[in-house]
């Protein structure tokens, strides 16, 4: 991006954190005078109007830049994000889908998708969405972030079981069954993405960390898992006993 256009947007950003948004949005206007074909500019500029809600003239200037170029991810989340603010949900979707199908890799797309299917409790369809983006670009690190994304969101659904009644082995089978996904998930990102984009950011440490919190949850559940062994798949009870000895070992 150019050198000039990217000063306009940084300060935008500043203004808009400080949500002094009527200055931002007179900043970004006067950048795209000096740089009329930078699409960067009038994203941020319809993000900037979305955010005082003036809810058509950002739609009008975010659908310009997807004339512009029809796979703009970011200027395709933020139309999205507002259209489902204004209970356009159907048309976001609509969007997104449209997106995913011209530009499969568009991680950020997905990720979007995903939220507002969860938003709208098709947790299942959500999930189905999630690993075939993260199947299709395994080494891709954004294209594990709907997956993760969903599994936290079924996690933190499933805490209700934990404070009612795990004694229910179904109830026991969907906490652990997610606890394993996540697992093998992170583990999988560890194994396939390149060392260079895990050391960004403190990526490898995030996930190490993550897989910690899933054994250590793993662990927790010893005492419900022994009471319910003799209905428990005998796949998930190997799992977790391997997985639970293995932090055993390791501490």
């Amino acid at each position: 991006m150019d050198e000039d256009a990217k000063k306009f947007i940084e300060q935008a950003l500043e203004l808009n954190h400080d949500e002094r948004h009527e200055e931002a949005e007179e900043v970004l206007r006067k950048g795209i005078e000096s740089h009329p074909e930078n699409l960067e500019l009038k994203v941020e500029l319809g993000i900037t109007l979305a955010a005082m809600a003036r809810d058509e003239p950002a739609e009008r200037v975010l659908r310009r830049v997807l004339d512009s170029d029809p796979t703009h991810q970011r200027a395709a989340g933020a139309l999205g994000r507002l259209l489902d603010s204004c209970l356009r949900s159907d048309e976001a979707e609509s969007l997104y889908r449209d997106i995913l199908e011209l530009k499969p890799r568009s991680h950020q797309i997905a990720e979007d998708l995903v939220r507002l299917l969860v938003s709208e409790d098709r947790t299942v369809e959500a999930l189905r969405l999630a690993r075939a983006q993260a199947d299709a670009y395994p080494r891709d690190y954004g294209a594990y972030d709907a997956l993760t994304f969903a599994l936290m969101k079924v996690e933190d659904d499933l805490e209700g079981l934990l404070a009612e009644d795990l004694k229910q082995p179904d109830n026991l089978l969907k906490v652990i069954s997610n606890l394993l996904e996540q697992y093998f998930v992170y583990v999988r990102m560890l194994d396939q993405i390149d060392e260079e984009v895990l050391g960004r950011e403190n990526r490898r440490e995030i996930l190490e960390d993550e897989i910690d919190r899933v054994l250590a949850e793993l662990a927790s559940l010893e005492k419900h898992i022994e009471k319910n062994r003799s209905v428990l798949p005998p796949g998930v009870l190997t799992a977790v006993d391997d997985l639970v000895s293995k932090r055993a070992g390791i501490e």
